[in-house]
């Protein structure tokens, strides 16, 4: 099966570093990115995507520490960004943020971030994201909590993202490398893979598509008549 690969964070310093990190992806043959920047940025690196034969994305990352700052920030900024993930170390935010329908995933490879036990996988209708960036920054601590928290993931059916968090073109990864961290985790290679493309795209296209008024509120595509 061809899979079309993803990379669900990209966080460029400048229009010369994006136009580097999508002329890495498409050597990578990752199809499709998303770009957390400024408006300006955005704007200046969609326009050379379609040369480049990629589809990027917006994304917006919320840090929270109160469930009324997730809820206000949610609220302001959801229908603007094809994804949202949320950022927290406070386990009643994390909560909050995996049952959220507003929410796409929940980054769990923050260092000092919450370990995922049975309780939240069970309140859990959102994806887990790995960035793939906190595993070099947060080093043991960072991997030995993951592990953790794969122990239980990996006997659920709680979906799986994993990201390279890059902000130059040098720290980018190949997907094989991501599912390759994945695997390493004990996740199944079927799971490994759909994280760096199935996953991640169904929800970004989906979000795309509300945007867009061509899918509705319950997640049904219109068809043009």
């Amino acid at each position: 099966m061809v899979r079309s690969f993803v990379d669900c964070l990209l966080c460029p310093i400048s229009a010369e570093e994006g136009l580097k990190m999508m002329s890495v992806a498409s050597g990578m043959g990752i199809k499709s990115l998303v770009l957390e920047c400024d408006d300006k940025l955005f704007g200046d690196l969609k326009s050379s995507s379609e040369a480049k034969r990629l589809t990027i994305y917006r994304r917006r990352t919320i840090e929270a520490e109160q469930r009324r700052e997730l809820y206000d920030q949610l609220s302001s900024t959801r229908w603007y960004y094809e994804f949202i993930s949320v950022r927290t170390d406070d386990r009643e935010v994390a909560m909050a943020a995996l049952r959220d329908n507003r929410v796409d995933s929940l980054v769990i490879s923050a260092p000092g971030g919450l370990i995922i036990d049975k309780h939240l996988v069970a309140v859990t209708t959102n994806a887990v994201e790995v960035v793939f960036r906190d595993l070099l920054s947060g080093g043991y601590e960072v991997f030995e909590r993951l592990m953790r928290s794969f122990k239980i993931l990996r006997q659920s059916n709680v979906r799986v993202i994993i990201s390279s968090g890059s902000s130059v073109w040098i720290e980018m990864r190949n997907p094989r490398q991501l599912v390759g961290a994945l695997l390493t985790l004990g996740l199944p290679p079927e799971r490994c893979f759909a994280a760096v493309s199935d996953v991640p795209l169904k929800i970004l296209r989906e979000n795309r598509g509300r945007i867009t008024g061509t899918v509705d509120v319950s997640g049904v595509w219109e068809v043009e008549r």
